[in-house]
């Protein structure tokens, strides 16, 4: 759940890069970003799931996770373009890591595995809800932070509060991975 509530920052890159970072073309950019970065991701998911059959799954999410916030943490800076590509980049492999390795620990800890798919569904249920409910948690927070009178962008320190909440659930993810038993 507090991933995916952190990963609904997602729904505010448009913004990000216009308000933010001030790049005129931010639509097109956008697109660029998300598709580099979702190719990066896709790349690594094999091996990185090969990895944690290895050497197991929650110190894999916990250090994913706290590198996350580092580059949350980065993007707070409001870097100049070029670094924000590669902070997206690093940001597709984190969130490729986590969701593969993230499934792969549902799988290991499931209670009956004659109900895997029931199980499974209430583990999508959590993904629903936090992708849900992160964009209803950050736009008024983005809103009430970063309104500014008489322009239609937010100010920096609303992208800031955004960021902010997502280290919040981002980490309090990865505290949460430490409690799950029945795997490594």
């Amino acid at each position: 759940l507090f991933y995916y509530l952190s990963m609904s920052l997602q729904a505010f890159l448009l913004y990000y890069l216009h308000d933010g970072i001030g790049v005129e073309n931010a639509e097109e950019t956008l697109v660029l970003l998300v598709m580099v970065s979702q190719l990066v991701g896709a790349l690594i998911s094999v091996p990185i799931g090969q990895i944690s059959d290895r050497f197991g799954r929650k110190d894999i999410l916990i250090a994913t996770c706290l590198f996350e916030a580092i580059l949350y943490v980065m993007f707070m800076t409001f870097p100049p373009l070029d670094v924000v590509y590669g902070i997206s980049i690093c940001y597709g492999m984190a969130n490729a890591a986590l969701m593969t390795v993230e499934y792969a620990l549902a799988c290991d800890t499931l209670p009956n595995k004659g109900s895997t798919a029931r199980d499974l569904g209430l583990w999508g249920i959590a993904a629903f809800l936090g992708g849900s409910f992160g964009p209803l948690i950050m736009g008024p927070v983005l809103h009430i932070v970063g309104y500014q009178e008489n322009t239609t962008e937010y100010s920096k320190q609303g992208y800031i509060a955004l960021f902010g909440l997502g280290i919040f659930f981002i980490l309090t993810s990865g505290g949460l991975v430490k409690a799950v038993r029945g795997s490594s």
